[in-house]
């Protein structure tokens, strides 16, 4: 074999797509879609950045090294929390990402990050603002609402009344 250099960003590497640590003041990120995977089952392809970015997280287990995020996140905290949703997702008041908005309401967050993933899944840069949707949570008496208040109730938790007049469960 053949000695080769790895590139700038890695400490060490396997191969030069396949960095194992990175100098101070990178962080070591898996490379390309979590399918193609499978495809490497000895252990994906690894890049050293200055930052792990959209649709990654870092934990205390490991510093230094990027996770990917749950599948319909766009932003997280960790695999099972999202903090913001792919397009056509809603985030839950849990951290999810769900395809309807069930048991609670539909608000907007204001995103101006300007970036979003077309029907391909590639990123584009959008001049227009793209609001993004949140499921936010009923109020505690409401199965199913319109707004956040005890007066924007559309169906009630089980055992409690419903008014009409008032669209108030009680």
């Amino acid at each position: 074999g053949e000695c080769r250099h790895c590139p700038h960003a890695c400490k060490t590497c396997d191969s030069p797509l396949k960095c194992k640590s990175c100098h101070n003041g990178y962080v070591l990120r898996p490379i390309g879609e979590e399918r193609n995977l499978l495809l490497h089952q000895t252990g994906f392809e690894t890049e050293c950045v200055t930052s792990c970015g959209d649709g990654y997280f870092m934990d205390e287990t490991e510093p230094n090294v990027c996770k990917r995020c749950g599948s319909r996140c766009k932003t997280c905290k960790n695999k099972n929390t999202c903090l913001s949703c792919k397009s056509k997702y809603f985030l839950s008041p849990s951290g999810g990402c769900a395809e309807q908005c069930n048991g609670g309401f539909l608000t907007t967050i204001n995103d101006y990050s300007n970036t979003f993933e077309n029907e391909e899944g590639r990123l584009s840069q959008d001049s227009t603002f793209l609001p993004v949707f949140e499921c936010a949570g009923c109020h505690q008496s409401c199965e199913n609402c319109s707004g956040p208040g005890h007066d924007q109730c559309i169906s009630c938790k089980p055992g409690l009344g419903y008014s009409i007049m008032t669209k108030s469960c009680h």
